[in-house]
């Protein structure tokens, strides 16, 4: 039986059809497998930088600490007593405000 010229069009159409559906649909598969892979990878730069950010703010710490420490050796023996002398009235008010703070919010 011979094909008419519309079922060979037909025919065509079809196995044409077929064939790029087949790579529209693998495509389709990788595109979203590279969308989970991006989504996973932009995930794991944001946690990176929140904890490059945390390490520098210790190292900014540490670097204050440092240079605190040092400008207190460098003092003369004088100024250091006088310092620790200053640090430890400071320590004993801010301990006498909290003991009053706490009093005062019992009572109230």
């Amino acid at each position: 039986m011979k094909q008419t010229k519309k079922q060979i069009e037909a025919d065509l159409r079809n196995k044409i059809c077929k064939q790029y559906t087949g790579t529209i649909d693998n495509l389709q598969e990788r595109l979203d497998r590279v969308a989970k892979e991006l989504h996973e990878e932009r995930k794991k730069r944001i946690e990176a930088q929140t904890k490059m950010e945390e390490l520098e703010e210790k190292v900014r710490q540490y670097e204050d600490w440092n240079r605190r420490l040092q400008e207190f050796m460098d003092m003369s023996d004088e100024d250091r007593k006088a310092a620790v002398a200053e640090m430890k009235f400071h320590e004993e008010l801010g301990g006498m405000l909290d003991m009053y703070k706490r009093f005062t919010s019992m009572i109230f």
